[in-house]
């Protein structure tokens, strides 16, 4: 399942989809402010958080060495954190992320970007 992230009322689809759906995994393309908040709250609700970003860094708005800390306190926390990813990503990608456990695919969008 893929869910696009651009409004509180994504976010309550998510949320609708999680409370009636048992997963243990997920991974957030985007990351970003909002990446991050969705990446948070999802750990928080004890799912597997992987957090896939194309840039080569988290947080583009921010110096890359600010972001460094960040990174660091999500990978001790148990998120799986991938910058410079290649868009499209390859299958292979998700197929060494997910196993064969449940998961959902949350894309960050900027208004920029075409839908999914």
């Amino acid at each position: 399942n893929c869910f696009p992230l651009r409004s509180i009322p994504d976010t309550d689809n998510i949320f609708q989809y999680l409370a009636s759906n048992p997963l243990t995994q997920v991974a957030i393309v985007g990351g970003g402010y909002i990446g991050l908040e969705m990446a948070e709250a999802l750990l928080a609700r004890g799912l597997k958080v992987t957090v896939i970003e194309k840039a080569d860094q988290l947080l583009l708005p921010m110096d890359k060495e600010m972001t460094q800390p960040i990174v660091g306190h999500l990978r001790e926390k148990g998120v799986k954190v991938i910058i410079s990813a290649p868009t499209p990503l390859p299958k292979e990608a998700f197929a060494n992320m997910f196993f064969l456990t449940t998961c959902f695919l949350v894309a960050v969008l900027s208004a920029m970007q075409t839908p999914l």
